[in-house]
């Protein structure tokens, strides 16, 4: 959503803010094609108003403890990924969830001249408990305000991890599904959840068999990702064998390595 830094320009309010929002979706909608999901003008839509909240948590530049995960760092990276309706965020340094937690209020409370505001409604842990050891989540619903009339405009939906760091290094990137508006608001780069890592979480997750009932994954989305990650990214691959055979192998899937060639 355009370059970063303050602008005394701006906007009046929220309806101009939205009015330019859904010109730059419409625009890049077009630019995209019919066939790309995630570039429809809804999807557009909603992933600015994932932009603006993940602005907030990012404020801290290389500082922040946060990375980003799931279907918005797919589309950070690779705009044509699947369309997503919530974000995934690791605490890199929190020792709790409660931890975890005061810290993500604090940042997204942070008034950006955008006239939104995100308050937290409600939140449920999340997970598969005990087969998740030193791993702990828990869902956090925002509701995304308009701070001039105090409508309600969206709901955000956010998974929060606390568990072991990743492996590999994260990435800093400006992501390359912000739209680009006619004038700048205040935008962060995101910190991202290391290609890797996130291989090796999918993998493990789609080969674990367990689930509740000694079931298989039923998440074919992480099949998806794979598919465009191998398609898109450059992966080393001792980097990736050391992850698989390391710390997410399970005893279901220990035995084995799997890495793409």
């Amino acid at each position: 959503m355009a370059e970063g830094g303050r602008d005394s320009g701006g906007y009046r309010d929220w309806r101009s803010l939205e009015l330019a929002i859904k010109e730059a979706a419409k625009k890049a909608a077009r630019e995209a094609g019919p066939r790309v999901s995630a570039a429809s003008v809804d999807a557009q839509i909603r992933q600015a108003r994932f932009d603006r909240f993940l602005s907030r948590v990012f404020a801290e530049g290389e500082q922040s403890e946060w990375l980003l995960k799931g279907g918005m760092s797919m589309l950070a990276r690779v705009p044509r990924s699947r369309t997503t309706k919530d974000m995934d965020l690791a605490a890199q340094y929190a020792t709790d969830l409660a931890a975890a937690e005061r810290a993500l209020l604090a940042l997204v409370a942070v008034d950006l001249d955008d006239h939104l505001t995100f308050r937290l409604i409600r939140s449920a842990p999340t997970g598969l408990g005990d087969n998740q050891p030193g791993v702990a989540t828990r869902r956090y619903l925002f509701a995304c305000f308009d701070t001039d009339y105090d409508t309600h405009i969206d709901t955000v939906t956010v998974d929060v991890v606390v568990g072991p760091p990743p492996v590999g290094t994260p990435e800093i990137v400006e992501p390359a599904n912000r739209l680009h508006l006619r004038r700048p608001l205040v935008t962060r780069a995101y910190r991202l959840y290391p290609v890797a890592d996130q291989i090796a979480d999918k993998v493990c997750a789609t080969v674990d068999t367990k689930y509740p009932g000694g079931k298989r994954s039923s998440r074919v989305k992480d099949l998806v990702d794979l598919v465009v990650l191998a398609h898109t990214q450059r992966v080393e691959l001792a980097e990736t064998y050391k992850l698989n055979a390391g710390p997410r192998s399970t005893p279901s899937t220990s035995a084995r390595v799997y890495v793409f060639p």
